[in-house]
């Protein structure tokens, strides 16, 4: 659009921010969060995305970019294989805190397994196109990452404040302080999934140079650090989350996956052919193992030395990854809208979803106090929740995608 142009008025995302304005109220108010607490957090961030969008109105005559419309020849398969992760990841942590724990640990526990081997997929096969440039690939990694990150992560600590009350799977506002912050932002500590940004963050270092490696030495690394997976003490350290010990430990339990989709990249062409021929052969193993951890643990002939391993876990999805990327390659021509929006909104899914768990697990509790012991109807209704709660997280990533703007990628990730 030519800057000589009228500008005219964005009634949809005027109406946007006053509905999340007006949700935020409606919810905080619904947590017993005093108005005095509310009002303020609430006109704050509403204040701040009308800000944006004045300073979006100043500095650009033009209508908002509109989005590349995918060529011909996008691979839609690897596309939809981030919102197959994300969804498991919430499935994971949903479930784990809806009364399925058990079942989430033995079929989806180390979904993240799935982002790391995409992330070392994209790198590798983006690298093939364009040379990766260490410094633009740092400061990339840094505006859309980590600066991504660290907004998210003192926007969750302000609603924490507003509450002031524990919430599974986020920080206590008891170990909240200036002098905790650098750990808290350096160890993820804000919510329980987000160990995996610093976590990555050490990765990206050293992935300008994994690209420009030799097949030989990325194959050396990978079978290294999947060695040294299966190896390692089949008992995480005393104190499981938050620590510089567990941060190590799952780096030496998650870091041969990144290799692995670097290898994948190179080799896809040579690996393609024959997962046919494994799908069937890896999905059996892989539910095998899931259906000994739903095994009483008194069953003999249950493998407890093995299920006791974390490394048992992140193995069991690379078994899955096989007929999820035969599937994948199946589909890669072909654009569904549903996992489109699940793949596009990941990033946003990520740093979003844990933070109302918790309130699904409370209205869970309430139907089942109304419906009874009635096995087959509380499992629909945990089904029912668990459709909604993704649903209610890609709306309001998608509410909060058109109040952010031209900045969304920078502040929600989307």
């Amino acid at each position: 659009m030519d800057s000589s142009q009228p500008r005219t008025f964005d009634f949809l995302r005027a109406a946007t921010i006053a509905l999340l304005g007006a949700a935020a109220y409606a919810y905080f108010r619904i947590l017993g969060v005093p108005v005095a607490k509310t009002l303020p957090l609430v006109l704050g961030g509403c204040a701040f995305l009308a800000i944006l969008w004045v300073v979006e109105w100043i500095t650009s005559g033009e209508a908002p970019a509109v989005p590349k419309a995918k060529k011909d020849g996008f691979d839609w398969g690897m596309h939809y294989l981030r919102g197959f992760a994300i969804v498991c990841i919430m499935l994971t942590h949903f479930l784990g805190r809806t009364g399925a724990a058990k079942f989430a640990h033995a079929f989806l526990t180390s979904s993240t397994v799935f982002f790391l081997f995409i992330s070392g997929y994209l790198c590798q096969y983006l690298a093939f196109r364009r040379p990766v440039e260490s410094r633009k690939y740092y400061l990339s990694k840094l505006k859309n990452v980590i600066a991504l990150y660290v907004v998210c992560s003192l926007a969750t600590l302000a609603a924490i404040l507003a509450i002031n009350a524990k919430r599974v799977g986020v920080i206590a506002p008891s170990d909240l302080s200036l002098r905790a912050m650098p750990d808290i932002l350096l160890l993820g500590w804000v919510q329980r999934q987000y160990w995996y940004i610093p976590f990555v963050a050490v990765l990206f270092l050293v992935s300008p140079w994994l690209t420009r490696s030799s097949n030989r030495t990325l194959a050396w690394l990978s079978v290294v650090s999947f060695v040294l997976a299966v190896s390692f003490p089949h008992r995480p350290p005393s104190h499981l989350v938050w620590s510089i010990p567990h941060f190590l430990y799952r780096m030496v339990y998650f870091t041969w996956a990144y290799l692995l989709g670097f290898a994948y990249a190179r080799w896809k062409r040579q690996i393609d052919p024959h997962l046919g021929a494994y799908v069937a052969p890896t999905l059996l193993t892989g539910m095998a193992l899931g259906v000994c951890a739903l095994a009483p643990e008194t069953a003999f002939w249950r493998p407890e030395y093995v299920l006791a391993d974390s490394f048992a876990w992140s193995f069991q999805k690379l078994l899955f990854l096989v007929p999820v990327l035969y599937v994948a390659n199946r589909i890669r021509s072909t654009r569904i809208a549903l996992f489109d929006m699940l793949a596009t909104y990941s990033f946003t899914l990520f740093f979003l979803h844990h933070f109302f768990i918790r309130d699904y697990a409370v209205l869970q509790k309430l139907v089942f106090l109304h419906i009874g012991p009635a096995p087959v109807l509380r499992l629909c209704v945990r089904v029912v929740l668990a459709a909604i709660f993704i649903g209610q997280n890609l709306v309001l990533s998608i509410l909060l995608k058109k109040a952010c703007g031209r900045w969304s990628r920078s502040f929600i990730g989307s």
